[in-house]
């Protein structure tokens, strides 16, 4: 009786607030998450170690030890990560996070202590209701049965990732972006989450922090990687 009703609440809410493809934005006549004539443009050849394309290796400057995502960000994939952040779509964690968690399971043997995220400041997530990393790792937890520790804070003393031009002002920007946290993290192997992987200047700092809080081993599962090595 119990899943029953929440078969009939989701249905329920499915009729008021139907979901819409995550590619192309169609109204979708059902629970799914793509429109007949969308296909996910999931990566290939990707470098275990940074995340990013085997063509375009930045391995020689990252902090974290593994990184990956099953998304290409590009075209459609860009547009539903948009939608996401910025409009409310946070039904796409759900999406989003298993596939991600599909990844570790297939990828990655490592036995993780815990989950944790990139977290934004503190005025951006009022304004905005939510932490789109935070879902995430949320939704990665509920699939791998693994614990969300939040280990990182934002010093909200800094400007947005996406406004930074060029590889050295991301790396700078990020310094002044996050600290670490009070958690005991001693020998633990730790992953974490975010959103998108371009240069690596969050992720690599973020993992620097966590190491210094005792963190073994930095590993970074986000839901999209550029093809190529951006610098805006």
């Amino acid at each position: 009786m119990h899943k029953g009703f929440h078969r009939w609440k989701e249905q329920l809410l499915l009729l008021f607030f139907p979901h819409k493809c995550f590619l192309c934005g169609k109204v979708l006549s059902g629970s799914g998450w793509l429109c007949e004539h969308c296909t996910l443009p999931q990566t290939e050849n990707l470098c275990l170690g940074c995340g990013k394309d085997r063509k375009n290796c930045i391995c020689s400057r990252v902090s974290y030890d593994g990184a990956w995502a099953p998304l290409w960000y590009t075209a459609g994939a860009r547009y539903g990560i948009h939608r996401f952040k910025y409009e409310g779509r946070t039904y796409y964690a759900a999406f989003l996070g298993e596939l991600m968690a599909q990844g570790v399971q297939a990828l990655w043997t490592e036995a993780f202590d815990c989950i944790t995220y990139v977290p934004m400041s503190p005025k951006k997530q009022r304004a905005r209701g939510y932490c789109q990393s935070e879902l995430l790792a949320k939704e990665i937890s509920r699939q791998l049965k693994i614990p969300v520790e939040k280990t990182l804070c934002h010093t909200a003393h800094s400007k947005s990732q996406m406004s930074q031009k060029g590889l050295e002002s991301r790396i700078k920007n990020a310094s002044c972006s996050f600290q670490r946290g009070e958690k005991d993290l001693q020998g633990l192997q730790i992953l974490l989450v975010d959103d998108v992987l371009t240069t690596g200047a969050t992720a690599s700092y973020c993992a620097e922090l966590l190491k210094a809080q005792g963190a073994v081993s930095v590993f970074v599962l986000t839901a999209a990687t550029t093809r190529i090595k951006q610098h805006s």
